[in-house]
């Protein structure tokens, strides 16, 4: 899986496969779906740094 850092999830941002916690096993953000403000406050939230993925951003 490939590190993202959590600041370039902004408003509306999608991935081509499902982008997941620092555990990389719970799904933070399903495929091809745009993240909204709730993502993004809960990631400054919980101090998320980084997520991880195996797609690429759309």
């Amino acid at each position: 899986m490939t590190e993202i850092d959590s600041s370039v999830i902004k408003d509306g941002v999608k991935f081509s496969e499902d982008v997941f916690f620092d555990d990389q096993k719970s799904m933070f953000l399903a495929k091809e779906k745009p993240a909204g403000k709730f993502h993004i406050d809960a990631i400054k939230k919980w101090g998320i740094k980084t997520l991880y993925t195996d797609g690429k951003q759309l």
